[in-house]
């Protein structure tokens, strides 16, 4: 028995979409993607706001990011007006 794994499923291919796909679709590019990983990692809050302020929103957040110790909350006090919609509807 090994005590060494080798594993060779490392996928380095890129499938692009297809020129109508990119004309529809929200990033555009490889490099457009890139760009926004990389600042959602180093400025988090900035980014999320950013991304959440897309959405509707009955109450708009107080607070982008918490983090105290290991607990995180994200867009605090904010409420989607889709999820008041839908329990309304469920309720």
């Amino acid at each position: 028995m090994h005590n060494n794994i080798e594993s060779h499923l490392v996928e380095k291919r890129v499938f692009r979409p297809s020129k109508d796909f990119t004309r529809k679709a929200r990033i555009k590019s490889l490099d457009q993607y890139r760009r926004m990983y990389r600042e959602s990692i180093k400025q988090p809050a900035k980014f999320w706001a950013r991304e959440a302020s897309e959405l509707v929103w009955c109450a708009r957040w107080k607070k982008v990011l918490e983090w105290i110790a290991s607990f995180v909350q994200w867009l605090v006090g904010g409420q989607l007006k889709y999820a008041k919609e839908y329990l309304e509807w469920r309720l």
